[in-house]
């Protein structure tokens, strides 16, 4: 999964492959985010999965949820494609999803305002 960022708007978009043209939005090329590693370490930044079935519920328990400081959206890649889930301002961190019978995760992924994209 890649995601593209705009530095003018702040947009996300997500995309299942690599594209030969630079990906444009506000009439400029947007960025490829590549997951923050050193944020991703720290506690506050930590992903946590629970699977009971076919249900899956990510969180990110100690992150802020404040207007200036909080987590966009939670996204999961299987080996079936993606799901995404919208945290507005002011909700907790937590997105449940679906998977099917043979669906297996291969990363998970938050977007946080400040730090950008966080990968588990």
């Amino acid at each position: 999964m890649i995601f593209h960022y705009c530095s003018v708007c702040g947009r996300v978009m997500m995309a299942h492959k690599p594209s030969e043209k630079d990906v444009m939005c506000c009439e400029t090329p947007m960025t490829v985010l590549e997951p923050n590693r050193t944020e991703s370490d720290m506690e506050i930044h930590q992903i946590v999965r629970r699977q009971i079935g076919y249900f899956l519920t990510v969180s990110l328990p100690k992150h802020p949820v404040m207007d200036l400081h909080h987590i966009e959206f939670i996204a999961i890649e299987t080996d079936q494609g993606f799901q995404f889930r919208t945290i507005e301002k002011g909700q907790e961190p937590i997105a449940n999803f679906i998977l099917s019978k043979q669906e297996n995760i291969l990363h998970v992924y938050a977007f946080c305002n400040i730090h950008l994209l966080l990968r588990s």
